[in-house]
C-alpha cells in the first residue's frame, strides 16, 4: 500500500485521509504515505491543512443534544462517552454520579462529535435504537462493534471528501 501511495503521489495524484481520528494521530502516518493535500479529521467535521498546520473548516454541532445524551444513559448503563470539542475531550462514564454535569458542560463547548463506547457490542437492535433516538438531526455511525459516533447530520466523511475535492 505504501508503495502504491508513493507511486500515486509521484505521478501527480493528491492523496488524503479522512478519519474519525484527530490530526495529531494522523500526523503519525508513515512518512512516505503522508497525504499531500488536506486531511478530514473527526469524521469529516474538520478539514486540516497539514502543510501549514491550520484548520481550514471546522463544523460544530448546533446543539449538544443534551436530552438525547440523558436518554441514552437511561437506555444503556454501561458506556463511556467522549465528547470531542475544539482542543479538548470531555469523558464521562454512564454510571458516574457526575455524568449529567459533564453533559451539561458540553453545552458551553464547541462540540464536533460524541464517541460512545461499550465493552460489549452494540448489536443491530441497539444501533437502530440509537439511530432513532438521535434522528433526524444527527448522524449516528458505527466505528466498531463496540462504538458509535454521533455528529450533526450532513457533516461526515463524504461531505469532507467533497470539501477537500473543491
Amino acid at each position: 500500500n505504501v508503495e502504491a501511495i508513493k507511486y500515486f503521489k509521484e505521478n501527480g495524484g493528491l492523496f488524503t485521509v479522512i478519519s474519525g481520528r484527530s490530526q495529531e494521530v494522523l500526523n503519525r502516518i508513515e512518512t512516505c504515505a503522508l497525504p499531500n493535500t488536506y486531511l478530514g479529521t473527526f469524521n469529516g467535521t474538520v478539514i486540516y491543512d497539514p502543510e501549514n498546520k491550520c484548520v481550514l473548516d471546522d463544523s460544530f454541532m448546533a446543539d449538544t443534544c443534551f436530552a438525547q445524551m440523558m436518554e441514552l444513559r437511561e437506555r444503556y448503563d454501561d458506556f463511556t462517552v467522549t465528547a470531542c470539542a475544539r482542543g479538548e475531550f470531555i469523558i464521562a462514564e454512564s454510571g458516574d454520579a457526575d455524568y449529567e454535569d459533564k453533559m451539561r458542560e458540553c453545552r458551553s463547548r464547541a462540540l464536533r462529535k460524541y464517541y460512545v463506547h461499550r465493552e460489549k457490542c452494540f448489536d443491530d437492535e441497539a444501533y437502530r435504537d440509537i439511530c432513532a433516538l438521535f434522528a433526524p438531526d444527527y448522524e449516528v455511525t458505527r466505528s466498531s462493534l463496540k462504538g458509535v459516533e454521533i455528529q450533526s447530520r450532513g457533516i461526515n466523511k463524504a461531505s469532507a471528501a467533497l470539501k477537500i475535492k473543491e
